[in-house]
C-alpha cells in the first residue's frame, strides 16, 4: 500500500511502520529515498499526529480484543482532528434472503474465524467495536465495483458539514499490523 500511495502523492514522503519486506518493494519501485521505514507493530504503538490513519484489511484478520487494542493505539496516538480509515468488507446487518455476493463475505467471515481468529463485520459491529475503542464511525463509503467498504471514525461525532476530504499533511496506513506515515 505504501508505494500506491506514493504513487499517487508525488510530493508526499513516508516516515513507515511497517514490517521488513516492504523496504525491499519500495526500493524495487524506486520510492524508497521518500520514505522512512521504522519496523513495529500496531499492537504495541502507532506513530504520533498523522491526519489519517489507514488500515486497509487488516482488522478483520483479529478477534475483537486485539482490534480494540490496535483501535485504542491508534486513538491514542492521533490528533483531536484526525481520522481512521478502514478499508474492510462490511457484511449486512441482517441476511433476509439469498445473494452470491453475501454468501462469498460470510465464507470469508468462516474462513477468517477458521484460520485467524478474525472475522467480517457488519456496519453495526464495526460501530460497536470503533466505540468500545473510543472512536465514533462517521461513515461507510461503498468501494464502486468491490466488496469492500471505507469506513471513516474519528475522537467523536464529525463537525456540522465536515467533509472527509484529502488529507492535508499525512497519512498513516497500514496492510498488515504495521503501518505507514506519509508526510507533505
Amino acid at each position: 500500500m505504501s508505494d500506491a500511495a506514493l504513487r499517487v502523492a508525488p510530493r508526499q514522503s513516508n516516515l513507515g511502520h511497517e514490517e521488513p519486506d516492504v523496504s525491499r518493494r519500495l526500493g524495487a519501485s524506486g520510492l524508497l529515498p521518500r520514505c522512512e521505514l521504522v519496523v513495529g507493530d500496531l499492537l504495541e504503538s502507532v506513530p504520533t499526529g498523522a491526519d489519517r490513519y489507514l488500515m486497509r484489511c487488516l482488522l478483520h484478520g483479529y478477534d475483537d480484543a486485539s482490534c480494540r487494542r490496535i483501535l485504542r493505539n491508534v486513538r491514542r496516538a492521533m490528533e483531536p482532528e484526525s481520522r481512521v480509515l478502514l478499508i474492510e468488507e462490511v457484511l449486512p446487518n441482517q441476511v433476509d434472503r439469498a445473494d452470491p455476493e453475501v454468501e462469498k463475505l460470510i465464507m470469508s467471515d468462516l474462513n477468517m474465524l477458521a484460520v485467524t481468529g478474525g472475522r467480517e463485520r457488519s456496519e453495526k459491529e464495526w460501530a460497536a467495536l470503533l466505540r468500545s475503542a473510543g472512536l465514533e464511525l462517521h461513515s461507510v463509503s461503498p468501494v464502486a465495483g468491490q466488496s469492500y467498504c471505507i469506513l471513516e471514525a474519528g475522537r467523536g461525532r464529525p463537525a456540522e458539514g465536515a467533509s472527509s476530504g484529502t488529507p492535508s499533511h499525512e497519512v498513516a496506513s497500514c496492510s498488515t499490523s504495521s503501518g505507514v506515515i506519509m508526510r507533505r
